[in-house]
């Protein structure tokens, strides 16, 4: 899920889909519906995974776990947007069913595992029932990532 559309007024953030909230959320379920019945038809699953989470998205995510949609949960992109995925919807009994493991500072991520700030154990723990992919930039930094993956 995108942010959406952005107008900036006086210098504050305006979210279209905010402002627009009811028929947004109606267009996006509608549209992930088709989408989801396509990728049945053809034995793919969807996942519908987190980038930036301003603060209106979390009504967002609510809404498409109510109506039975699983979750790809990037945890870098979390960090980077301030734990909103962890601190506002984790906790609502998510269905997720993939995660992008790797490690993050609040303006960096898709970083080697143990390079940045993230409590990887907590996150590996978190996934063991999910599919995983450790999301680097390099070759180098998989090999390396996988190594130390295995030994959290």
């Amino acid at each position: 899920l995108n942010e959406g559309p952005i107008v900036t007024i006086g210098g504050e953030k305006n979210y279209i889909y905010e402002k627009e909230f009811d028929n947004y959320i109606i267009r996006l379920i509608n549209n992930l519906k088709k989408v989801k019945k396509i990728c049945d038809k053809y034995n793919v699953g969807l996942v519908i995974e987190n980038i930036v989470i301003p603060k209106y998205l979390v009504n967002t995510y609510k809404r498409l776990k109510e109506e039975g949609f699983a979750f790809n949960y990037d945890i870098g992109h979390d960090h980077t947007s301030n734990d909103t995925f962890k601190l506002e919807i984790l906790d609502n009994d998510i269905n997720i069913k993939e995660f992008h493991i790797h490690d993050s500072t609040k303006s960096k991520c898709h970083l080697e595992i143990g390079t940045g700030e993230l409590d990887l154990k907590f996150y590996k723990d978190l996934s063991m029932q999910s599919y995983v992919v450790l999301e680097v930039k390099n070759s180098n930094d998989l090999i390396n990532s996988v190594e130390k993956f295995k030994n959290i």
